[in-house]
């Protein structure tokens, strides 16, 4: 009772600002960031399938089960074939609807879509929803590609993912990690830093943590020594008992040790 109590309390004071912060939410050009788009009508039988199989992963993924996430690839791969083009947030009649497992920014986008209305006369309801199962499926198969070193279709198959739930920790860990090891490490700081400072995601600690791991990696391959201690330093506040952020500060100091003149 008071999670919900929480909840409407909170969409209450979004909603009282949510025109100003949806006109202030506009890119260069002056559109809407949010892409609202207009109600799915997809093939059900297609998406209970979809949901079917993201539910399967989902289960393997959580108990750990490495063979059977792999087993599910085919399945995985087909679904995505024919997913229909990726979207979060759709309007129905008087609804918004927001798919995302993030509360924070589900609550956020959700009252600033709302508050974008036109007309100004319509009441519009927001519905809390998680992820799609397309959403679910490409973070699976992110994990997957990443699993075997494929860091490109990794890279492509989350950015597809992210599209579909741009809010989602895990996912975002995922693609940096891709893109890090790919070699692309001035997109991998570029993208850290852009998360961090994003306070619509309401990153956890834990979310928090293992993107500045990642932007440390990407700073180690970089050379640039004292910052990538500087984000290893800040994640293990976050993830004390993190032994790979442990591991990577010691052979930082052994480096900068071996730089001094």
């Amino acid at each position: 009772m008071l999670f919900r109590s929480t909840l409407i309390a909170l969409c209450a004071a979004l909603a009282f600002s949510g025109n100003a912060v949806a006109q202030d939410a506009t890119n260069d050009a002056g559109k809407p960031e949010l892409d609202v788009v207009a109600c799915q009508s997809g093939d059900k039988a297609a998406e209970a399938k979809a949901q079917a199989v993201a539910q399967a992963f989902s289960a393997a993924f959580q108990a750990a089960d490495r063979a059977k996430v792999l087993a599910l690839v085919p399945d995985m791969e087909a679904v995505m074939a024919t997913a229909p083009a990726p979207y979060y947030l759709e309007r129905c009649d008087d609804h918004i609807n927001v798919y995302t497992s993030n509360m924070t920014a589900a609550l956020m986008v959700g009252v600033m879509a709302a508050g974008g209305d036109k007309d100004g006369k319509t009441k519009l309801n927001i519905n809390l929803s998680g992820p799609t199962p397309y959403a679910t499926i490409a973070h699976g198969l992110g994990w997957v590609y990443a699993d075997r070193k494929d860091f490109a279709r990794c890279i492509t198959i989350l950015e597809d993912g992210l599209k579909r739930d741009p809010f989602d920790e895990a996912m975002i860990a995922e693609h940096l990690f891709c893109l890090g090891q790919a070699g692309r490490s001035e997109e991998t700081i570029e993208a850290a830093d852009k998360h961090l400072n994003n306070f619509m995601l309401g990153l956890s600690d834990m979310g928090k943590a293992a993107i500045l791991r990642r932007k440390g990696y990407a700073l180690i391959e970089l050379n640039r020594w004292d910052e990538a201690e500087a984000a290893y330093k800040a994640s293990l506040k976050l993830d004390p008992k993190n032994q790979i952020a442990r591991n990577e500060l010691i052979y930082i100091q052994q480096v900068k040790k071996k730089l001094k003149p």
